[in-house]
């Protein structure tokens, strides 16, 4: 069985890797999602992504008491919010909240792997440890 902290973990740290690789690919997605939505759709199924699989084994660990109950899917939204918005948003919040110093914001994106992770660890586990 796989350890919920570290699913999550990894889901978080792929994403801010994946954005710090490619920084433009949360506004080209966003783009596409109003334009053809389901080209995203057919790109995350060709990719081996699997919502729903991540739902039913997130609801599976909160039937264990594991996880707070919510509904799984506002978690994934969460997370996937939570890594995305900074990346997307990097224009306008860079310039203003940290004086278009692009050097320190991307250095505060490459932190956001473990600020976001120890998040939502706050929120979801009943294990605090």
């Amino acid at each position: 069985d796989v350890n919920p902290k570290l699913l999550i973990k990894g889901i978080i740290e792929s994403y801010v890797e994946l954005f710090l690789e490619k920084p433009y690919l949360p506004n080209f997605i966003i783009s596409e999602l109003t334009r053809n939505p389901e080209r995203i759709e057919e790109l995350m199924r060709e990719s081996g992504i699997a919502p729903m699989q991540l739902v039913k084994y997130v609801q599976h660990q909160m039937n264990q008491g594991v996880i707070v109950q919510m509904d799984p899917r506002e978690l994934f939204i969460n997370v996937i919010g939570l890594c995305v918005f900074p990346f997307a948003a990097r224009p306008l919040i860079s310039r203003i909240i940290w004086d278009n110093d692009q050097d320190s914001y991307t250095y505060f994106l490459k932190s956001r792997k473990k600020s976001v992770f120890q998040f939502i660890e706050q929120i979801i586990f009943k294990d605090k440890m």
